[in-house]
């Protein structure tokens, strides 16, 4: 059975690293530059709701984007793709890294 997994980063000096580690694997997948939901509310053009206004005044923009890696990863391999995020991330610091997965219901790979 194959796994749904995302993967977002917050810290992207450590972005090569991670893509080495999840080189061994074979996995389908693909990265993509996102931002928080947080820096999205405070960064935006359009007049916030009132109760998001007061949240300008606490937080200071953030410019930094974050990577979101979305992989279909075979469940036997779950575990060491795991393992490859922590291996990078979990002496980095407070919430530089999030993952979770989800059995997927239907995958089909098109190719030529």
């Amino acid at each position: 059975m194959k796994m749904f997994m995302i993967i977002v980063t917050r810290n992207d000096d450590h972005l090569n690293k991670l893509l080495n580690n999840l080189r061994d694997y074979e996995l389908k997948g693909t990265v993509i530059p996102t931002t928080s939901i947080r820096h999205a509310i405070l960064d935006n053009n359009i007049e916030p709701l009132p109760v998001f206004g007061g949240l300008r005044q606490l937080y200071s923009k953030n410019t930094d984007l974050n990577t979101t890696i979305m992989l279909a990863v075979e469940q036997e391999e779950l575990e060491n793709v795991k393992q490859a995020v922590r291996d990078v991330y979990q002496d980095v610091g407070q919430h530089k890294a999030l993952m979770l997965a989800t059995p997927l219901s239907y995958f089909e790979e098109l190719t030529d």
